[in-house]
């Protein structure tokens, strides 16, 4: 059924995207894909839910203008919804919200919430200050440490301060927002052995971003925890899943998943994110380790790559987020469809949970991405010193005890699901 609504979808060269465009173009909104001209492989545009394509400026992908901007505009249409799947483009909206009101319908945060979410230095502080658990995490210039051994007399060397901190290793450094830098997932962190280590490739980051940051490594599993809130602050839906395998194994993007009920990381992930008066997207990370506690690792203030799992699992986030920025929501006017969500010391500070029956997930449900998954395998055989042939009869046997969808490849939209299979193989990453 036609719903007769409009929308545009950015970054469309993304995955991410490729869900995006077909769930609303299933629900029958006419729905654009933009992306920066010259890429190749945009998966986006070879879906056939993409009744459009919006060819942006050539750097548009980085840093979107003003001319782009105007392109989305037209694109979308008076009443239309802009649905950003990147960063770049969930900034430029926050920069231009209260030029663009009344224009477009779209939900982001405020600038200095997202600016506080997306930099690891003041999200590590804020999570921190709410009781948060977050891994064990040193900056040096916040103890007067001279990285580059300048004015030693005001402070001590980045070496004496490491040598004071008593460090197990390995530890991890972090850019405060690597996204920026425009590096693959894996370039973003660093793990060091050793304290000389440490404080050589400490430098190298500073050098291209201030103030990375210094964490203890923990070893576990990595979790995530996606939220959507309206335009009132209000969470509408939320998702939780763990990822089984990433490439390159514990620092890259997910290529197998589980949708998987944890309620605790909906209460810690909403008691960050209200703090903030969060709207619209985001996707926050944590890991478990052997203690079986969890901790905040980063939030990501936008959809996030394995998408495809949530919707399989019941919670269509395109849909409900088209909805949300046109206040289109069932029953949205009544209240007692709010229930609150936390249930810890810190429940005031939390806003309720939008309980529409839309936002109910699936556990159970798990997704691959091939031939990512397939490569990550002996990836993970090589890193833990197991033999590939071992670990490839163990994929078997796993692939028939716990049968999953791929989260790209569909009979009905085919083009998108070979394009980056093509794309895999010959790139052998993602």
């Amino acid at each position: 059924m036609d719903t007769g609504g409009r929308a545009v979808v950015t970054d469309a060269r993304l995955r991410t995207a490729v869900t995006v465009l077909r769930s609303l173009g299933r629900t029958g909104v006419n729905v654009s894909a933009a992306e920066a001209s010259g890429l190749s492989r945009v998966l986006g545009f070879r879906s056939r839910y993409a009744r459009a394509r919006v060819f942006l400026g050539e750097n548009a992908h980085k840093n979107p203008g003003p001319q782009d901007l105007d392109m989305i505009l037209e694109a979308c249409g008076p009443g239309g919804v802009i649905i950003p799947v990147h960063s770049p483009f969930v900034f430029m909206l926050s920069q231009k919200s209260q030029e663009l009101r009344g224009r477009a319908n779209f939900l982001v945060p405020d600038e200095d919430s997202l600016r506080t979410a997306h930099d690891k230095r003041d999200c590590f502080h804020l999570a921190s200050s709410l009781g948060i658990p977050v891994p064990g995490t040193w900056i040096p210039r916040e103890h007067g440490v001279k990285p580059y051994g300048q004015d030693l007399d005001m402070g001590p060397g980045l070496e004496e301060w490491l040598v004071s901190l008593n460090l197990t290793y390995p530890v991890i450094l972090k850019y405060r927002s690597g996204e920026d830098l425009w590096l693959s997932a894996a370039k973003r962190t660093v793990k060091c052995s050793t304290l000389k280590e440490t404080a050589e490739k400490y430098r190298e980051m500073d050098a291209l971003q201030s103030d990375p940051v210094i964490q203890e490594y923990i070893e576990g599993t990595d979790w995530g925890a996606a939220l959507l809130y309206d335009g009132e602050s209000r969470l509408v839906a939320s998702f939780t899943y763990r990822s089984i395998r990433e490439r390159p194994p514990g620092r890259g993007p997910t290529v197998y998943a589980e949708a998987v009920y944890k309620p605790e990381l909906i209460e810690m992930s909403h008691m960050l994110l209200s703090s903030l008066k969060w709207k619209g997207m985001a996707m926050v990370d944590f890991r478990q380790g052997a203690d079986g506690e969890f901790r905040l690792l980063e939030v990501n203030p936008r959809f996030w790559g394995s998408l495809a799992l949530a919707v399989q699992a019941g919670v269509d986030f395109p849909v409900l987020y088209y909805k949300a920025a046109l206040g289109q929501l069932p029953g949205r006017d009544k209240q007692d469809n709010f229930q609150p969500v936390c249930t810890s010391v810190h429940a005031p500070m939390c806003t309720p949970l939008y309980t529409c029956g839309q936002s109910r997930q699936k556990s159970g449900v798990r997704i691959r991405f091939f031939p990512q998954d397939l490569l990550s395998v002996v990836d993970y055989a090589r890193k833990d010193g197991h033999s590939v042939l071992r670990a490839f009869t163990d994929e078997i046997r796993e692939l028939i005890e716990h049968p999953s969808k791929d989260g790209l490849m569909d009979l009905a939209d085919p083009m998108p699901g070979l394009a980056y299979l093509l794309g895999g193989i010959l790139s052998k990453r993602d």
